[in-house]
């Protein structure tokens, strides 16, 4: 057996919470077994989570009052006999600062762009939104992170948790309460009454619980795949303009449901002296920053049978789902 030489401790800093996977390089780190294999920081113990080559532990609590620590050995400690340290390796820093949280609610179905503010966000290597109630945990980790802002997509929630739960921000092993965060049930969409549409029109979708958790900036809707400008969201209407030009395809996405609850929306394009050519429009009322939509509504699309010689219409679900405005 060759004795182990540590020699580098790397991140060099982390919060006084603890959760920190800190990786200790060196030679011949691999010698015995990982039961025989203890590490502390400053005589605070951190949990061997993998050992070879390389060790990596994760840091408990610091529980002294002094923070900033100092920088604190890290000491490597082989069965009974030999101790191996690396010295001034490692800092404890105060705890990350949450300072706000924007927007306060989601839909059950989740996706909602949430973003919370504060300091200390760069010390933190595991970020993540959870929801609990009633012995069920919801959890999406960060998608963005700098030093002052961390952005996460609202988990789905079980319908049934709507009204019980409690949303928690966890920043390794530092957790703090939103508050206020509300779940609310998803939005419904009523059919469409006018089924024939001009470039002049301004197209009214009403349905119910709109601007629950959803605001006209967040909302999107496409006819096929074109674009069209979300005016005016209220709770129980959304106000949109047509598109200016035709769309090239039937949808943004492939087709993924068979529902048969569907809504048909035509546009109809208008020409001096000529015959109104109704074209193909696809209404999704995409209430996301990419394309995703309630289940059974704006990401399952099912166009229909074309008719010889004539334009496929394309059909939207009716019904709310999962996914979720962001």
């Amino acid at each position: 057996m060759q004795d182990p030489i540590p020699d580098g401790v790397q991140p060099s800093k982390g919060p006084k919470a603890g959760g920190t996977l800190i990786t200790i390089t060196g030679r011949f780190l691999d010698t015995g077994s990982k039961e025989d294999v203890q590490v502390n920081i400053g005589g605070m113990d951190c949990a061997v989570e993998h050992f070879g080559t390389a060790i990596i532990c994760r840091t408990g609590e610091y529980r002294l009052e002094k923070v900033p620590s100092d920088h604190l050995p890290v000491r490597i400690q082989y069965g009974k006999g030999t101790t191996k340290s690396v010295l001034s390796a490692f800092q404890y820093l105060e705890n990350p600062i949450v300072l706000d949280h924007q927007p306060r609610g989601s839909f059950i179905c989740g996706g909602r762009n949430i973003v919370v503010t504060g300091s200390g966000f760069d010390l933190i290597q595991t970020a993540m939104i959870k929801v609990q109630g009633d012995n069920s945990s919801y959890v999406e980790h960060a998608h963005e992170k700098n030093d002052t802002l961390i952005q996460f997509q609202s988990p789905a929630v079980s319908s049934s948790l709507s009204q019980n739960v409690r949303t928690y921000i966890q920043l390794d092993n530092w957790m703090k309460e939103l508050k206020p965060f509300d779940y609310h049930p998803n939005p419904s969409f009523n059919e469409l009454k006018k089924k024939v549409i001009t470039e002049t029109s301004i197209i009214i979708v009403t349905g119910r619980g709109f601007s629950r958790a959803m605001t006209a900036k967040e909302a999107q809707a496409f006819v096929g795949d074109v674009q069209c400008q979300v005016n005016t969201l209220q709770d129980e209407k959304l106000f949109l303009d047509p598109p200016s030009t035709p769309p090239r395809a039937r949808s943004r996405r492939q087709r993924r449901d068979t529902s048969p609850e569907l809504l048909d929306l035509m546009r109809q394009q208008t020409r001096q002296r000529r015959p109104d050519v109704p074209l193909p429009r696809h209404l999704h009322q995409l209430l996301r920053g990419e394309p995703k939509a309630f289940p059974g509504q704006l990401r399952d699309i099912v166009p229909p049978a074309c008719p010889p010689g004539g334009t496929c219409l394309e059909h939207l679900p009716r019904k709310a789902s999962r996914r979720h405005p962001v």
